[in-house]
């Protein structure tokens, strides 16, 4: 399993941008170093496709900790 910190996911619209990469290939992002986990399809946001990282990876890339566009949660389901 990968680490979430050094993962991450793109929309197959961005993908042809990084000439191709596959699931598993390490790919570099604004100078860091991540491993391709997952592929959406026609998943954007207005006209741009979307990347999905973990919040301490994009504090990494982007330099600014408190800035976000979209916040994505994952929620488990109610015991009630």
């Amino acid at each position: 399993m990968y680490s979430l910190v050094s993962s991450f996911i793109i929309d197959d619209l961005a993908l042809r941008g990084l000439n191709q990469a596959s699931l598993g290939d390490e790919v570099e992002l604004n100078g860091q170093d991540l491993r391709l986990v997952a592929v959406t399809h026609n998943n954007k946001s207005f006209s741009s496709p979307l990347v999905y990282v973990n919040l301490d990876t994009f504090a990494e890339l982007s330099g600014s900790p408190y800035m976000v566009s979209f916040v994505a949660v994952r929620l488990e389901p109610a015991h009630i």
